[in-house]
């Protein structure tokens, strides 16, 4: 297909064809009896797949060029072992989904929302822009050898206890309603803002922190003490 792929609301498509390779964009939204994306599907363009309720697995193979957006695959648990996103890559309210690809590259930013099965990112994680995780109730941990070369912000994620230690933020970090979280990486540098809000276990911060901003802190109730080298150049 030299252009773009769209299927809406088709409740009797169950598959695409393996080998699949589409010039533009592909868009695939309320096809509730298709469940799995055809093995080795090439995107020139983007990747939009919502309201697929039946969709469970993205197989091996895929390649986009692109962005991609899954938005409420209430079923989907599986992808590739191995995925390079072009462009932006966005997860909301797939509920079911576990563990995302083992290598991960987002070219662009990467939004990870309502994901209430995940438990942690991939080791191999690398997010060339931005990184946004909100509302996944229970990741307990990020990836040891998380790489974000932009923003990363952590909302509302509930079971959240560890950082990485060889975490470097060469943008800001925001960490807002991380109740479980007790602690911050050692000789933690901060290349923008720090803002931490109402993470209520938190009860120190490391003890050589380097912050390049602006630093916040609100509502942290069990915060007892600041380290003894403490640079804010904000």
């Amino acid at each position: 297909i030299k252009n773009n792929l769209e299927i809406c609301d088709n409740s009797e498509l169950t598959s695409l064809p393996d080998g699949l390779h589409v010039g533009g964009n592909v868009k695939l939204i309320g096809c509730n009896n298709l469940t799995m994306l055809p093995k080795e599907l090439k995107i020139n363009g983007d990747l939009d797949v919502r309201h697929c309720k039946n969709l469970t697995t993205f197989s091996d193979g895929l390649i986009v060029v692109g962005g991609i957006w899954l938005l409420n695959l209430l079923s989907l648990e599986k992808f590739p072992k191995k995925l390079n996103v072009g462009g932006d890559f966005t997860i909301n309210a797939c509920r079911r989904l576990k563990t995302l690809p083992e290598a991960l590259t987002v070219n662009g930013d990467f939004y990870l929302e309502g994901c209430a099965q995940l438990e942690k990112l991939p080791n191999q994680l690398k997010v060339l822009k931005s990184l946004v995780v909100q509302e996944n109730e229970r990741l307990i941990s990020l990836s040891y050898e998380l790489r974000v070369d932009g923003d990363l912000y952590v909302y509302n994620c509930k079971r959240l206890a560890l950082f990485p230690d060889s975490l470097k933020i060469t943008r800001s970090l925001q960490l807002i309603g991380c109740d479980k979280l007790f602690s911050l990486p050692n000789n933690l540098v901060v290349f923008g803002k720090l803002e931490i809000s109402r993470c209520a276990s938190l009860w120190s911060l490391p003890q050589e922190l380097s912050v390049l901003g602006d630093l916040k802190l609100s509502s942290c109730t069990n915060l007892k003490k600041v380290p003894k080298i403490l640079k804010v150049d904000g």
